[in-house]
């Protein structure tokens, strides 16, 4: 993993975040994100990535999912610190 330059000029993307839930129905957003690599889908227990993001006290995180296996959450730019470790879920299609 790369720890993000912060003085670097970053190309802006997003992320699509959907959530759906039988109780509280559906909802969905685009965070602003550096992205690299391939479009693709994974789903996770919303819980567990909320918990990821609320641990981080820096503004900024860094999410790697290499071939969607187990997904790393850390604070960008901080290789040595904070790290939480998400599993996806398999969602029939």
């Amino acid at each position: 993993m790369q720890p993000v330059q912060e003085d670097a000029e970053l190309a802006l993307g997003s992320i699509l975040v959907k959530s759906t839930s039988a109780e509280m129905g559906d909802n969905e957003g685009n965070l602003d994100a550096v992205v690299e690599g391939d479009d693709t889908q994974i789903a996770f227990n919303g819980r567990y990535l909320r918990d990821a993001l609320e641990a981080s006290t820096h503004p900024r995180c860094s999410y790697r999912s290499p071939a969607q296996l187990a997904s790393i959450i850390r604070p960008a730019g901080e290789p040595n610190g904070y790290l939480h470790v998400i599993m996806p879920m398999h969602v029939a299609r």
